[in-house]
């Protein structure tokens, strides 16, 4: 195999904590890390964090809620400086 293409991505995770996203730089040849890069929390507001809750509980609204993370999400990517 010829000289391999490396990628540079962001890995984005909101996980059980409920504490906010998780953004992660990296650099891969699609199949190993390269090399790891910065990293960062955006933190969740607490009426973000009451959705989730809900949700979680059977109730809430998940339309709004799927709404309102996807658009976390693009925030930490923007916010993320990388």
């Amino acid at each position: 195999m010829s000289e391999s293409k490396i990628y540079t991505a962001i890995g984005l995770m909101s996980g059980t904590s409920m504490d906010g996203i998780d953004a992660a730089l990296l650099k891969t040849d699609g199949v190993n890390i390269v090399e790891a890069g910065e990293s960062i929390l955006l933190p969740y507001e607490d009426a973000i964090r009451q959705q989730i809750i809900e949700v979680i509980k059977g109730g809430g609204d998940r339309e709004m809620l799927s709404l309102a993370l996807t658009i976390k999400h693009a925030e930490a990517v923007i916010n993320s400086g990388f």
